[in-house]
């Protein structure tokens, strides 16, 4: 005759600091779906992507915009109430006399790009400065005077 014997049921502790149980791998998958629907977007469009970063100091407000392979004739600054435009594109680069290529990749993308943001406080519009530098494009607008931090002295009687 055979015997069973019950087991206790396994138990896995997890950390209450580990953070498997709060981000499954599903949030991931669901996190790439969405990098992968904006960018099918942009494709759709035509309409490149770029990345920028914008920073403050207490002088002026600064961007850099990565532009690779965009000539600075093609890109277009314009402030109009605080909202700045940074417009342009970047042109396919294929030789007509290359009929016989065959491409077995074709990666870069080419068109049109477009991005617009609200400056955080009041800029001097005449006294902004851009400029290319390795593929990225430097924007600085100074701040106007009135919103510059100003030190006060204290006077001691």
């Amino acid at each position: 005759m055979t015997q069973t014997v019950a087991q206790k049921p396994r138990t896995s502790r997890v950390s209450p600091f580990s953070l498997a149980p709060w981000f499954p791998r599903e949030f991931f998958e669901l996190d790439q779906l969405f990098d992968s629907l904006n960018s099918n977007q942009a494709n759709m469009t035509n309409q490149l992507v770029t990345r920028m970063d914008i920073s403050e100091t207490d002088h002026a407000i600064e961007v850099q915009m990565d532009l690779p392979g965009v000539k600075p004739e093609d890109v277009e600054i314009t402030v109009e109430n605080n909202m700045v435009t940074i417009r342009g594109q970047r042109m396919e680069e294929r030789e007509q006399k290359d009929n016989n290529r065959q491409f077995h990749a074709v990666e870069r993308r080419f068109g049109s790009f477009s991005r617009s943001f609200t400056l955080p406080t009041s800029i001097k519009e005449s006294e902004a400065v851009a400029e290319f530098r390795d593929g990225v494009l430097h924007v600085t607008f100074p701040k106007s005077e009135e919103v510059k931090p100003k030190k006060i002295s204290i006077k001691t009687k």
